[in-house]
């Protein structure tokens, strides 16, 4: 017992010597600025049954992985409401978001903002 204890007295004596570096506080952290994307999809269904989908339009940004998930919830905000059910064609129409935003290359960047994507939904087809 007596060995026991003798040795776990090392083990956290050597612990805390292990982390005696003193931090600098002039550090700065340089976070990175990368491309995200966002592409928005319209999905109609009809009686619960989907009928197809569209990309409606595609957001990029350039910015920090924190930036990233402010501006993604602002996107995410600004399709609150959008869509809904016709009842004439008896169809429901729903934005889909992606669960994250998408990282590109730093080269694959250009168009920040938003672009759009005029198709017709299936319904309008008809």
């Amino acid at each position: 017992m007596k060995k026991l204890l003798v040795g776990l007295a090392l083990a956290l004596s050597f612990g805390s010597l292990a982390n005696t570096k003193e931090n600098n506080k002039n550090e700065q952290v340089v976070e990175v600025q990368n491309c995200y994307q966002i592409e928005i999809y319209s999905v109609e269904f009809f009686q619960g049954i989907k009928l197809g989908s569209m990309k409606i339009g595609t957001h990029r940004n350039l910015c920090t992985s924190s930036e990233a998930w402010a501006w993604y919830n602002e996107i995410i905000a600004s399709y609150d409401g959008v869509g809904g059910y016709n009842p004439l064609t008896k169809t429901e129409v729903r934005i889909q978001i992606p669960l994250m935003p998408e990282l590109l290359a730093k080269n694959q960047c250009h168009d920040l903002g938003f672009s759009v994507v005029t198709k017709p939904l299936p319904s309008e087809i008809m």
